[in-house]
């Protein structure tokens, strides 16, 4: 092949000098710039300068002195004379034929230098435009990397080259070129780690700076620098973001032949993997040995989704004129929010990948054509009873709409996060290294999200640190830390409150439910909605927890009337209960605005103490009149029953929510009760409800203001699994509301902000706002509920209420209206009220009520085992005066059915206690055991308290007698 040397010369004077002449003045400029930022110090800057400054003053001063001498002498008549012979000299020189050959000479030499400069300045100057273009941006990404400008160029210039990587997206990688970037910048970082000792050892230099001897040897310490750095340069990377939303990277590093070498290669890979994290790659600090590579490894494995990374490209363009973004108002400026919105356009094009925009549409795409298929297998079908045009839409205190709220705490949110003393300086200084991936706003709250590497120094203990970061921060309340799945999760108080709608978070439920009672509490930081469902197996009752001013009853208001949007009054029946106060009298028949779902009138334990009695006496005859029902029919819970009407063409039975609002007020009623009258305990009824009613389809919701132990009794919270918790007084009582979460109710300072354990139990729990319905709402949702369903009477009317608490315990009358059944819940013929028996004189104690009660009973003989214990009606023992639950039980009676028993039967137990203590399941279930031994000593105590009662009833009644002996009738008035 003939090669053209004319074409050759032509490349290298247009193409290779220039190009060669701009990267050599470049690495110059960037030697010097380097150099002297090493050496770049104040106080030499000023020491130096100060004696350069005076020198070139000096020089001036001299230059301004001779200049005067010259216009001074310049005309005398001598110096006229001498430059009248310099002028003479000057031509006598130039018609010398030397010198005119020399200027022709030079004069060829510049016409030569002209012709260069006008013919190849054009290549010379694309030359250093290229260079210097890249090579500034290869700097400023050197700067940020916090690496050289070679190695940068290393990483930069063949990632050019590799746009045919793009088709790995469909092998399953979302971002394949970022990929490559990121795996030579770690490369670049892990040879940076290592000083100039090591690179100067590669190249036969000592630490002095002197060559080897003859060229080989060196010290033994530098021989290893030389066998680490090569050993380094032998690094493996690889980085693959897959289809799986994960970003996986790995390093390998490979063992050496000497043990010298190894444990320099430890000490320079240690606290390596913070150096070079980031990126969604986070590796731990220190490697692991892998026997398998023979080498020192780091592993990284992050979420890692391309459609969130994206973002919305028309969330960038906010207005940065905005009121919003004014500095009097307490914004970032116009200015900043220009280059914000720079950057963050940037930052989308750089994210933008044809597996994001993929993953972007089919998020949307799933959006606008989402069906809900929670309806296909469910048993019940939303009804959407609700009409919510009369829901206005919410505003904040500073009048902001959702969207307008939720900019704006977007905005502070990302602004709490930089400064000295903002967020990630926060986690920085207490040893937490994370890269920042998202913010989440909602109601007042901001959660801000950190991937976090696998690193077993990470701190353990997040709440010693939580105080510590409000302090750093400045914050009144502090933030709250969990860590899950790599993620590090920070929830801190946001300055902005984003309303929440009543409408949105009923429209965004789901459309079916295995359950009849199925509420919303609210909506979580992403506006979906969280659940409240109570049904017969994992949660048949809840209990509610919220100090005053948090929004307990307004978020029990949000669970009713998302039950009345779900299910009708067929379906559904509520009693309510309130012991300070009624907030639900509202809801009642004779209001102005009626509730159709009512079961009976409210009850108000403030003024109206018996009713409540009674009412809670009423639910609990119905539950016991239900299960009678359930044995005749030979079924064992409501669903079953309603199976067997419906198949006989009978209206099902509704379930019935109970709702008990300020729980402790009410039972602390209970200590004025006297003996004869403890079947009208609410704590007593309240505590057989929670045991027995899931099966008869009564569920309770009891809400109060603490959740002390002492207020709320553990024999009855044991037997309400539900838990939803606003903000409480202490931290003591958020380990009692929500247990084994390491969560802190007791700092939520915002009304309707709360923690609910419905769903996923300690294990899931979640973070919500409940939206907050006005009075004339809910009067507007009433009435146009009363219009739907017409307004039915009350199940059980109030004179039939107190009629059964004054019947006693044993009452079982006819209900107000007639159950589907000729047998109905409150079926049956009423019995005639005993009476207290008269006063005797051989010593024994009068009768009480009670002991009337067990009189009535007839003398049933013993029947099958098989049935449950208690279950028929009790037996009179005669001799011990008290009632005997039939079938007699046994040490082999399973341990439940024993515990389960009423209190009417214990002084029964108190003389077979054998039976408790000695249970067959005590001797293999050691918690068994201690439920048993448990309910001894309360079986114990209600004897001698009933004795010890007995006895002062027996005193009272001998002096009473002893006061008519002595003095007769009409004794007192002689």
């Amino acid at each position: 092949m003939n090669v053209n040397i004319d074409t050759i010369i032509f490349y290298i004077l247009h193409y290779v000098l220039p190009y060669g002449i701009a990267l050599t003045l470049f690495f110059l400029l960037d030697m010097f710039m380097v150099r002297t930022y090493e050496r770049y110090d104040k106080d030499v800057f000023w020491e130096k300068n100060s004696k350069r400054f005076l020198i070139v003053g000096l020089i001036a001063l001299g230059y301004v002195i001779l200049r005067m001498i010259y216009h001074a002498i310049r005309t005398k008549p001598w110096w006229i004379q001498l430059m009248i012979i310099k002028h003479n000299i000057w031509l006598y020189f130039a018609d010398n034929p030397m010198i005119i050959k020399a200027y022709n000479f030079c004069h060829e030499i510049h016409m030569i230098i002209h012709y260069a400069i006008t013919t190849y300045f054009i290549y010379y100057l694309n030359a250093f435009s290229v260079v210097f273009f890249f090579g500034i941006v290869f700097f400023l990404i050197s700067l940020r990397w916090r690496v050289s400008i070679p190695r940068t160029a290393n990483v930069m210039i063949p990632t050019v080259f590799t746009f045919p990587r793009l088709f790995m997206n469909f092998l399953g990688y979302q971002t394949p070129i970022a990929d490559f970037v990121l795996k030579g910048k770690i490369k670049a970082k892990i040879s940076e780690n290592l000083n100039d000792a090591y690179l100067l050892a590669t190249q036969g230099y000592q630490d002095n700076g002197e060559k080897y001897n003859g060229g080989a040897g060196g010290t033994a310490r530098v021989q290893t620098q030389k066998a680490t750095r090569i050993a380094m340069r032998r690094v493996k990377v690889s980085v693959k973001t897959r289809a799986d939303n994960k970003r996986v990277a790995h390093i390998l590093i490979k063992q050496s032949r000497e043990t010298e070498t190894d444990r320099s290669i430890e000490g320079v890979l240690k606290g390596l993997g913070e150096r070079i994290s980031g990126n969604n790659i986070y590796f731990p600090p220190d490697p692991v040995y892998s026997i398998d590579e023979k080498g020192y490894i780091f592993d990284s494995s992050v979420s890692y989704k391309a459609d969130e990374e994206l973002g919305s490209f028309k969330a960038i363009f906010a207005n940065p004129f905005s009121e919003i973004n004014k500095v009097e108002n307490g914004g970032m400026g116009s200015a900043k929010a220009i280059v914000d919105l720079w950057k963050d356009m940037w930052k989308w094009f750089f994210h933008l990948t044809p597996f994001a925009l993929y993953q972007t549409i089919v998020t949307k795409a799933d959006t606008k054509f989402y069906r809900d298929t929670s309806a296909d297998k469910a048993k019940f079908i939303a009804k959407q009873n609700l009409d919510l045009s009369v829901i206005k839409e919410p505003r904040n205190d500073d009048g902001q709409t959702i969207a307008e709220a939720e900019e704006t705490a977007v905005r502070v949110a990302k602004a709490r996060r930089l400064g000295s003393d903002g967020l990630d300086a926060s986690l920085e200084a207490f040893g937490i290294h994370g890269q920042f991936k998202d913010v989440i706003v909602g109601g007042s709250n901001a959660s801000y999200h950190y991937s976090l590497p696998p690193d077993p120094k990470l701190v353990n203990d997040f709440e010693k640190i939580q105080d510590g970061i409000a302090n750093k921060m400045k914050l009144n309340t502090p933030p709250t830390l969990s860590l899950k799945a790599g993620i590090l999760t920070v929830s801190m108080n946001n300055p902005v409150n984003i309303p929440v709608s009543f409408k949105d978070m009923i429209l965004k439920r789901k459309k079916g439910a295995n359950t009849v009672l199925s509420a919303v509490a609210g909506v979580d930081a992403w506006g979906k909605p969280i659940y409240f469902e109570l049904n017969d197996k994992n949660t048949p009752h809840a209990l509610l927890f919220g100090n005053t001013g948090t929004g307990k009853t307004v978020t029990i208001m949000n669970i009713v009337y998302s039950i009345m949007s779900f299910a009708s009054p067929d379906e559904v029946r509520i009693a309510t209960i309130d012991g300070k106060g009624n907030s639900f009298a509202f809801l009642a028949h004779d209001s102005k605005h009626p509730n159709p779902y009512l079961w009976a009138e409210p009850g108000d334990a403030n003024s109206d103490i018996d009713y409540v009695r009674a009412l809670t006496l009423a639910v609990r005859r119905e539950v016991m009149n239900r299960i009678d029902l359930f044995k005749k029919a030979q079924v064992t819970k409501l669903d079953d029953y309603n199976k067997k009407l419906k198949s006989e063409g009978k209206k099902p039975l509704y379930r019935i929510l109970f709702i008990v609002d300020e729980f402790s007020a009410i039972i602390q009623q209970d200590q004025n009760l006297k003996m004869n009258q403890q079947y009208l305990s609410v704590l007593k009824n309240m505590e057989y409800l929670a045991k027995m009613a899931r099966s008869a389809g009564v569920h309770i919701i009891a809400a109060n203001q603490s959740a002390r132990k002492t207020l709320v009794p553990g024999e009855f919270s044991a037997n309400m699994p539900g838990r939803l918790t606003l903000g409480l007084a202490e931290p003591i009582e958020s380990e009692i509301a929500v247990p084994e979460t390491g969560l802190k109710p007791h700092l939520i300072n915002r009304p309707g902000e709360f923690y609910s354990l419905m769903s996923g139990g300690p294990a899931n729990p979640e973070h919500g706002f409940s939206p907050y319905l006005t009075d004339g709402e809910m009067f507007a949702l009433n009435d146009k509920l009363a219009e739907k369903f017409g307004m039915p009477d009350y199940e059980i009317t109030r004179e039939k209420v107190m009629e059964i608490a004054e019947q006693g315990p044993e009452y079982k009358g006819v209900d107000a209206k007639p159950t589907p059944t000729s047998t109905g819940p409150m079926s049956g013929s009423p019995m005639p009220r005993s009476r207290m028996s008269n006063m005797t004189t051989d010593g024994d104690f009068a009768k009480s009520a009670k002991d009337d009660f067990f009189d009535r009973f007839k003398k049933m003989g013993t029947k099958d085992r098989s049935t449950k214990v208690g279950s028929s009606s009790p037996v009179k023992n005669v001799k011990h005066n008290y009632a005997m639950p039939q079938p007699e039980p046994t040490d082999k009676t399973p341990l439940a059915e024993i515990l389960a028993l009423d209190e009417m039967y214990y002084p029964y137990l108190g003389d077979h206690m054998e039976v408790v203590t000695k249970n067959k399941e005590c001797e293999t279930n050691e918690e068994a055991k201690k439920k048993a031994e448990k309910f001894a000593e309360k079986v114990n105590k209600y004897v001698v308290d009933l004795k010890k009662s007995k006895e002062a009833e027996k005193r009272s009644s001998a002096g009473e007698r002893a006061k008519i002996i002595t003095h007769g009738v009409n004794g007192g008035q002689m």
